[in-house]
């Protein structure tokens, strides 16, 4: 058994800090980027099960940005929740 003085301990810690720092930023914007693919994802099936409900809403006469402002809006909640 070794005994390792506080200073080995702060050099080999010093060695080590760059990576960890790096990785801790980097975990945040990796987080962010699987869950916008997620809500992508979310937002294409919730499009493709709606598809019979957006044809009856542009055969009453609703517009192309009226249609896009639901699922603008469905999706920002969705996102603020999760």
């Amino acid at each position: 058994m070794s005994l390792i003085s506080s200073v080995e301990m702060a050099k080999s810690y010093a060695s080590i800090a760059p990576a960890d720092i790096t990785l801790s930023f980097s975990d945040p914007f990796d987080q962010d980027l699987v869950g916008g693919l997620g809500l992508t994802g979310l937002m294409d099936i919730i499009v493709l099960e709606r598809t019979r409900e957006i044809g009856v809403m542009r055969a009453i006469g609703a517009s192309h940005s009226a249609i896009l402002q639901i699922f603008i809006s469905e999706g920002l909640l969705i996102g603020f929740m999760s």
